[in-house]
């Protein structure tokens, strides 16, 4: 399975308790929405199965409890720090309106007053909305993603249509 079928989902950042636990921050939006009963990461260069036999919430992660990771040794040896994958036919479905970040990324921007704008090269969660980060030579521009500003997003032609806001 090559890395670029893998969704990149949260991190690993530390023990939870003796028996192996670990304190797992999820990069979704809702923690509640974390469902997966098999989850990757790499070892050594090799990519590791993880069968999750335990989780909850606690605070703003989530403790997951792994099946054959029985003590703390095990976790820092092995797990903390790590980055957590799951296969991207593993994603749910989303409604309409809704995407995945990493089906934007390399959009090109287009508004409909100036033209190409540059294409999207990471995404940021300001809360209130995510913000498109576009790349154009070597500035950046911040671009939210609001019905006011977003007028169409085509991924099958990678093309995101903006009107961007006048400056006041």
């Amino acid at each position: 399975m090559s890395k670029k079928s893998l969704i990149k989902i949260g991190k690993i950042t530390r023990h939870h308790g003796l028996k192996g636990e670990v304190r797992f921050l999820y990069f979704g939006n809702k923690l509640e929405d974390f469902n997966y009963k098999e989850v990757y990461l790499y070892e050594k260069g090799e990519l590791l199965s993880l069968y999750i036999e335990k989780l909850r919430f606690h605070k703003n992660f989530i403790l997951l409890k792994f099946k054959n990771i029985d003590s703390i040794d095990e976790v820092e040896k092995r797990l903390k720090g790590k980055f957590v994958y799951i296969k991207e036919e593993q994603l749910p479905e989303l409604d309409e309106e809704e995407y995945y970040w990493q089906d934007l990324i390399g959009c090109k921007v287009i508004d409909q007053n100036k033209g190409f704008i540059g294409k999207v090269l990471d995404l940021i969660d300001a809360k209130s909305n995510d913000v498109l980060i576009v790349k154009k030579g070597k500035d950046e521009i911040l671009i939210p993603f609001i019905d006011d500003v977003i007028l169409e997003v085509d991924l099958d032609n990678k093309i995101i249509n903006v009107s961007l806001l006048e400056a006041v």
